[in-house]
């Protein structure tokens, strides 16, 4: 018996469909950038490599789709929703990781000059 594909399962994404996820995207990131460098290359991060590739690509082009990505979008929208998912699920160990390191360098600074000129 042969199986007729069924393209509504996963359609071809429209514009519409890519800038909504871009903006997505963009929001779900949006937390995590003022220490995205930090936070993109600790051992914490719940990203991957290539995960976090595909979020510097897109925050250099400011969440525009490129010509290429438009041909390649089909194939990298259930990647870009993990991601999304990720980044959601991620953000209470990012807190907590930013607090850490926030403490961490004010007692560092403590020690450096000395506990008494800190205080």
């Amino acid at each position: 018996m042969i199986k007729l594909l069924n393209f509504q399962e996963d359609p071809v994404p429209t514009f519409e469909m890519k800038n909504k996820v871009l903006e997505e995207l963009r929001i779900s990131l949006q937390p995590y950038l003022f220490f995205w460098e930090e936070w993109s290359r600790d051992d914490n991060c719940n990203l991957t490599v290539e995960e976090v590739q595909l979020l510097n690509s897109y925050l250099a082009s400011s969440f525009k789709i490129t010509m290429f990505d438009s041909f390649l979008f089909r194939n990298k929208t259930k990647a870009v929703k993990e991601v999304i998912r990720k980044l959601n699920l991620g953000y209470q160990i990012f807190k907590d990781f930013v607090i850490v390191n926030f403490l961490f360098k004010i007692i560092s600074i403590a020690k450096k000059y000395g506990y008494k000129k800190f205080l």
